[in-house]
């Protein structure tokens, strides 16, 4: 069985620095916009998760859109890690 992307254990870690350092942020609005990137990561991830999924209880998705959502996916680690890092 293959392992989804949202149970690897570097994606755990990741996310787990992210929360760390969005919770460690002083301004609420630069904190507000982090959390927000943060969620849409999770739920771009998880689209790509689903359309990988084998259990057949899901919506089966196109491959052009899963590409488009590893695209998201990418900018949305740029601009948070981009966010955070300053």
């Amino acid at each position: 069985m293959i392992v989804s992307i949202t149970q690897s254990q570097r994606l755990k870690t990741e996310f787990r620095e992210f929360q760390n350092k969005i919770d460690m942020l002083t301004d609420s609005g630069k904190q507000d916009v982090a959390r927000k990137l943060f969620l849409e990561l999770k739920t771009q991830l998880q689209l790509v998760d689903n359309s990988h999924s084998t259990s057949g209880n899901y919506l089966r998705l196109d491959p052009r859109l899963v590409r488009e959502n590893v695209t998201t996916i990418v900018e949305l680690r740029k601009q948070l890690k981009k966010l955070l890092s300053n």
